[in-house]
């Protein structure tokens, strides 16, 4: 299967973003997609949490893993989703996976931010799979919580999902998330 070494970077990319961090940041997001395409309809999607979707897909990863700075104005995170069904032996699944850059303004607190970063999502069905890639940013709000121990976070993303045979036409994704984070010194 072609997410196998998918995974594997993942894994591998799971593993190290933490480790050269001072704060290791884990946590998950729901929200609101909005789907379209030039000439199609467009789709909307809420996620609690949110995930890559199979029947409806979304775009929007659950899990974020990451690691902060030591002055917590710069983050390196991992979003990922996975979502299987299986029935009489056939199984249809969609991973997503987004390395992404984040950029906190001020001090720790209530502080503004801009993420940017890509990745792949991989659906399968019926033996057979396609690949996409994707590119985005976004623009949000972050509050420590907890005596500096979590976050909450607020967030406004645009992501292209780039087409291939099976899609047809790139993607254009609006997304509207929030998010709490545990922040693992």
């Amino acid at each position: 299967m072609r997410f196998v070494p998918l995974a594997s970077v993942s894994m591998l990319l799971l593993l190290a973003a933490p480790a050269r961090s001072a704060t290791t940041t884990l946590g998950t997001s729901f929200g609101v997609q909005f789907i379209s395409s030039p000439g199609a309809s467009t789709v909307t999607i809420l996620g609690i949490p949110s995930s890559p979707g199979i029947f409806f897909s979304g775009v929007q990863p659950g899990l974020h893993v990451g690691g902060l700075t030591d002055s917590g104005s710069e983050e390196i995170f991992l979003d990922m989703g996975w979502s299987l069904a299986s029935l009489n032996g056939e199984s249809i699944y969609s991973i997503l996976n987004t390395l992404n850059y984040q950029h906190n303004f001020g001090t720790p607190g209530t502080q503004p931010y801009l993420t940017v970063g890509g990745g792949m999502l991989v659906q399968g069905y019926l033996g057979s799979s396609d690949s996409y890639g994707m590119l985005g940013g976004g623009v949000g709000l972050r509050n420590l919580v907890a005596s500096g121990h979590g976050d909450v976070r607020f967030e406004f993303r645009y992501d292209r999902v780039f087409s291939s045979d099976a899609l047809g036409e790139d993607l254009n994704v609006i997304g509207i998330k929030a998010g709490f984070d545990l922040l693992l010194r």
